[in-house]
């Protein structure tokens, strides 16, 4: 949602999970509607589209209907953990491994660390980038460092890897029409460089 949201035109978000766990229910300052098996709505200049029925796993994600217009980004938000993706035959799994920008998001701890870790060995190829949520890399506890294999590595020394600030008001309440994303997150988000209007397609992933 963060870098729908950091683009300067507009964009498109699509978050593939169950209805039961989607955490964009409130995000839209104006719904739209049901249309097929999606619920559509808005926030400021991005399109926002949620399952709008139960799923047990990724695979049952219907497929998103074409846009009703030209929008410069696509950004897709799975919405599950990023290894249960890309071990599911569907479309989202299909879209990871095709090569469009991905960007995985793990925390700043030993088992997030880990995980992306994982993740990172489970996609061949493509553009890939890393957003941690936690301190800056030096600050992180010397568990966490020593966690960091190889993929995670090469990661942090090509700089495809950036860290989102922790905003506690936000962790606690999700995003709502009255809350705005910070101004540390959208910056992460502006951050990852590869990301630009004229991408197909981007991924966020959950890896933690």
């Amino acid at each position: 949602m963060a870098v729908a949201m950091a683009t300067e035109g507009t964009a498109r978000v699509i978050e593939g999970c169950s209805a039961a766990t989607s955490g964009l229910a409130e995000a839209c300052t104006a719904e739209l509607g049901i249309a097929g098996s999606w619920r559509r709505g808005t926030r400021e200049q991005v399109v926002i589209e949620r399952v709008a029925e139960a799923l047990i796993h990724p695979g049952q994600t219907p497929l998103p209907a074409e846009p009703d217009r030209q929008v410069p980004l696509t950004v897709v938000d799975p919405g599950w953990p990023a290894a249960t993706v890309l071990s599911t035959q569907g479309w989202m799994s299909h879209l990871v491994l095709s090569g469009v920008p991905v960007v995985l998001v793990a925390r700043a701890t030993v088992p997030g660390i880990r995980r992306l870790e994982t993740v990172l060995h489970m996609i061949p190829g493509g553009t890939v980038q890393g957003a941690v949520l936690g301190p800056r890399v030096k600050k992180w506890p010397q568990a966490v460092t020593h966690s960091v294999g190889p993929k995670v590595s090469s990661l942090l020394k090509a700089g495809g890897l950036v860290t989102v600030p922790v905003d506690r008001h936000l962790a606690a309440t999700g995003l709502n029409p009255e809350k705005q994303l910070p101004s540390g997150v959208l910056r992460t988000a502006q951050a990852l460089t590869h990301i630009s209007v004229g991408e197909r397609a981007t991924h966020e992933g959950d890896t933690a």
